[in-house]
């Protein structure tokens, strides 16, 4: 059996005296260091906001190659000067996994909630400590066999017609090209959440830790030929940038991602490109403006966009990763401008 992408639970309480402090975690592989750091960074963003957030924050923890899920929550304490106690509960994940944890999202909210819900009671009720351990045991255990159901769902093999009717049957085999796209832009733009809608595969891909890669394969149909993709999602931050060389190296095509809501991510596909262009030369391309969804915090204009698309020469597509909005669509037309641009050499 593989190694559970889950890391660890630790469970934080803030201690008036003392700050924020791992209460209980599990399982023992989480040592004390790791889980005094997870008290630190995420009882320090309730106090970063005026609004403890509902949702799941996913946050990175610099250094230690890994992620977390983080739950913010509290109960009443009497004995407390604010008469509450603040908590957190956190989920441990490695960086190479993060894109698990971006899709199954909303799924580990529900698994969250619930398990707060009961934490949140048993402290209400002065439950015992063993009592609050054996329910943080019990969330980890789930959280476990949650990616394990989800692990299994995908490397499952989809079904096929066992007997296809007679104008389904191809006469022949149909020829499959094989080409590598590239994925680039700024951090937080939605570049892995993009390639996850289009793949639908958090499981099946390749991580590359010494180039802050993630490596996803899909095969898409066309009437005269199968197309399989290998796309490369890079991560933007500026520590993989020596490494840029062997990203690009044999890509046919590439994709600049910007983020509607953040005009400064558009600036810097102007970057990319030239970037790509230094290092590989010309290839087929297109601009995926994310985040469409976000209809009322978008900030860059049509006009804007359209000056980058007549300056580099490539077309802008407006996507949401979240719904899906033209996903697809954007993906499967750099697949026929790839095609068409290597049948011309």
């Amino acid at each position: 059996m593989e190694q559970t992408p889950v890391l660890g639970i630790v469970y934080v309480k803030f201690d008036e005296k003392l700050g924020p402090k791992p209460s209980y975690y599990v399982p023992g592989s989480v040592s004390e260091e790791t889980a005094n750091r997870v008290a630190s960074e995420s009882m320090g963003l309730t106090f970063s906001h005026d609004q403890v957030p509902e949702s799941l924050a996913i946050i990175p923890l610099p250094g230690l190659g890994m992620k977390m899920y983080v739950k913010y929550g509290s109960y009443p304490d009497a004995s407390r000067r604010g008469r509450t106690c603040d908590v957190t509960l956190n989920l441990l994940f490695a960086e190479e996994n993060d894109i698990i944890f971006y899709k199954y999202i909303r799924d580990f909210q529900h698994l969250f909630d619930k398990h707060a819900a009961l934490i949140i009671q048993g402290e209400t009720d002065k439950a015992s400590r063993a009592e609050i351990k054996k329910m943080v045991d019990a969330m980890h255990d789930e959280s476990v066999a949650l990616v394990e159901s989800f692990r299994a769902q995908e490397m499952a093999p989809r079904e096929a017609t066992a007997f296809p009717a007679a104008d389904e049957e191809e006469p022949h085999k149909k020829e499959t090209l094989k080409f590598k796209c590239i994925v680039c832009g700024d951090p937080a733009v939605g570049k892995t959440s993009l390639v996850l809608r289009f793949t639908d595969r958090a499981f099946k891909r390749t991580y590359m830790p010494t180039l802050g890669t993630n490596i996803s394969d899909k095969t898409v149909e066309f009437p005269d030929f199968n197309l399989s993709f290998q796309l490369w999602d890079v991560a933007g931050q500026s520590k993989f940038h020596r490494f840029r060389k062997s990203f690009y190296s044999g890509a046919s095509g590439h994709v600049l991602v910007f983020d509607l809501t953040q005009p400064e991510t558009l600036k810097s596909v102007y970057a990319w490109s030239n970037d790509i262009k230094a290092l590989i030369g010309e290839t087929p391309g297109l601009i995926l403006g994310n985040k469409h969804d976000l209809a009322g915090e978008i900030k860059v204009t049509p006009e804007e966009i359209a000056a980058v698309s007549r300056a580099l020469g490539l077309p802008v597509v407006l996507t949401s990763a979240l719904t899906g909005e033209n996903v697809d669509e954007a993906f499967k037309d750099l697949g026929l401008q790839i095609v068409e641009h290597a049948r011309k050499k």
